[in-house]
């Protein structure tokens, strides 16, 4: 063939979906692939089913019958589309062929169907059938689009600017929890610490958002639940989140806190502000999709001004809120508490056994798989002599900059705020422990993993 009749031509992939033929671009599809598990969407139109992972990556999946107004089916195929704009997985319900189609083929496509007459571009035929060609371009612009969706009209997925971009290029390191039997995610620069709800006093008057007024270290705390907020069923809460957003400071009540954990990019699905409380969703290597919070969001403008009569004065003195606080895990080791600093924590996985190895320094005694990365492990005595792996619950994987250790601990407690003024050295600063501080009643030794990230640098 002559390179004008390669010009004339056009490749082409035909798929069926239900009684009709269709083509793409051969060049806009990447994968054809079975469809499979797809983990539902909140918030999204009719014609989108979910997040579907394939081959690692995390794509929106929409169904090429709904969104054309026929009844979806099951199983079939998934094309990952490639546009401009976005990626995206179209469920159809056969793969047919790939054709190479002269480029005059394709006559204009006439229709009173203003809903296909948006996204086809196009007609043919094809072994004695029609082929309606569709604008692979149009499809893009259904996952990347400025304006948010209202029911069924186009639009899913905000566009990241450049900020958020770069922002996320390391992943998101999350706090997860439950409430009303739903799994949720913030991220951890938000939460200020992790408390237990006891001594709530009701405030007459307040609307059904505010459970009441609690004390935290002898200052008042409004209470507001999460359950109310987001329009699910009333639920027994058990811990509150400590938040602050420009002038408002709040406890916000949750069932549970499951642990942390750091999602990469891929995992991540921003929804436009008119969703709704809920930012976006985030998609674990389980398969578990989980409603992505933002402190800011959730404390808007017009829901900050419903809260702000109901929010108690603070008693603190200035000097007291100059003082500079340090987020830390707390966790329990043996019979000692410790507090590894939240910048090194990268997130808590459950307890599995590892395998026994040594090193020539003392600084591993075992390896384990945690989530599918193989890690060293601490040696436990490095920070406690008393301390024993037997009793060990949880793994809690620290680090940064590419250098990850896994710590037993048996128990991970909270997430605490340590005044800076307040840690009192210990040691020469060579040990794993350099300083001891107290956090309420409690007395905690501070991990500092600065001797064995500066030997592995």
């Amino acid at each position: 063939m002559n390179e004008n009749n390669l010009a004339a031509t056009r490749g082409l992939l035909l798929f069926r979906s239900g009684e009709r033929c269709f083509a793409l671009p051969d060049a806009a599809v990447l994968e054809i692939v079975p469809a499979g598990i797809v983990s539902p969407l909140p918030f999204t139109p009719s014609w989108v089913e979910g997040l579907a992972n394939v081959g690692g990556r995390i794509l929106p999946q929409a169904s090429l019958a709904a969104l054309l107004g026929d009844a979806a089916g099951t199983g079939g195929d998934l094309l990952v589309v490639a546009t401009p704009q976005a990626q995206c997985a179209l469920h159809v319900d056969e793969a047919l062929a790939r054709i190479e189609l002269p480029a005059d083929a394709v006559q204009a496509f006439m229709t009173d169907d203003d809903r296909a007459a948006a996204y086809i571009s196009g007609e043919f035929s094809w072994q004695g059938r029609i082929v309606l060609l569709l604008d692979s371009e149009g499809l893009g612009e259904l996952f990347a689009v400025g304006e948010a969706p209202a029911g069924d009209s186009a639009g899913l997925l905000g566009r990241l600017d450049e900020n958020e971009e770069e922002a996320h290029d390391s992943g998101l390191a999350c706090l997860r929890f439950r409430c009303a039997g739903e799994a949720y995610a913030m991220p951890l620069a938000q939460v200020g610490e992790i408390i237990a709800c006891t001594g709530i006093t009701r405030v007459p008057g307040a609307p059904a958002m505010v459970a009441g007024i609690a004390t935290l270290r002898d200052e008042p705390l409004l209470m507001v639940s999460l359950s109310v907020l987001l329009g699910l069923p009333a639920s027994e809460a058990t811990t509150a989140l400590l938040l602050e957003n420009g002038g408002l400071r709040l406890g916000l009540l949750v069932d549970a806190v499951d642990g942390m954990s750091t999602f990469p990019d891929s995992a991540l699905r921003l929804l436009h502000e008119a969703a709704g409380d809920v930012a976006g969703v985030l998609h674990d290597e389980q398969g578990l999709v989980l409603g992505l919070l933002d402190s800011a969001r959730l404390l808007r403008p017009e829901r900050e001004m419903q809260l702000a009569p109901f929010v108690p004065a603070r008693r603190q003195r200035a000097a007291e809120r100059e003082r500079i606080f340090l987020p830390h895990l707390q966790v329990k080791l043996g019979d000692e508490m410790f507090g590894i600093p939240l910048e090194l924590v990268q997130r808590i996985a459950p307890w599995n056994a590892p395998e026994v190895v040594h090193d020539d320094e003392g600084r591993v005694d075992a390896v384990v798989q945690v989530e599918g990365e193989v890690l060293p492990v601490l040696a436990a005595q490095r920070l406690h002599q008393a301390a024993s792996s037997h009793a060990a619950a949880a793994w809690v994987i620290v680090g940064r900059d590419g250098n990850f250790w896994a710590v037993a601990v048996d128990e991970a407690r909270a997430i605490v705020q340590v005044a800076a003024d307040s840690l009192e050295k210990i040691g020469n600063g060579a040990g794993l422990v350099d300083a001891v501080a107290r956090v309420d009643d409690s007395l905690l030794s501070i991990v500092s993993l600065h001797p064995l990230l500066d030997a592995a640098a």
